[in-house]
């Protein structure tokens, strides 16, 4: 299927420009949103992006499309039963998503706005699982 390069500085600027939830356009189905994200993710234009989903729609179905679209979104990670839940009314949208992780990374790495907007989504997971497992190795040789 697709392999999507989400910048985070465009997906913010589209749900800014659209005044748009990604998210919630992707629940639902909003078929227009998951041509605008093909042609994000793909670097692309939206006339192509069609030809593309039309394609990939041959083998895959439309929710797997769009699934694997939210996972490069969200970040895919096998969740534990006993995990926290997010309550999803906390957040209004993507952008709400990405700014509190922002807000976050300051407090242990002061990550600079500029590199935080030019991750890619796929990136901006693994440096953050870096600093967890940094913090928890520094924690640890602290405590010994």
């Amino acid at each position: 299927m697709f392999s999507f390069d989400f910048k985070i500085k465009d997906l913010i600027s589209y749900e800014e420009i659209n005044d748009t939830d990604i998210l919630k356009n992707l629940q639902f189905g909003e078929i227009d949103t998951v041509i605008d994200l093909i042609a994000i993710g793909l670097g692309c234009d939206v006339d192509e992006a069609v030809k593309m989903l039309d394609n990939a729609l041959q083998t895959h179905a439309l929710i797997e499309i769009i699934e694997n679209i939210a996972w490069c979104l969200v970040g895919k990670q096998e969740v534990k039963e006993d995990t926290p839940k997010i309550d999803k009314n906390e957040y209004k949208s993507l952008t709400d998503i990405f700014e509190e992780m922002y807000q976050q990374l300051q407090i242990v790495d002061g990550l600079g706005l500029t590199d935080f907007l030019n991750m890619s989504t796929r990136y901006l997971y693994k440096y953050s699982d870096g600093i967890q497992k940094r913090y928890i190795l520094k924690k640890n040789e602290e405590l010994q």
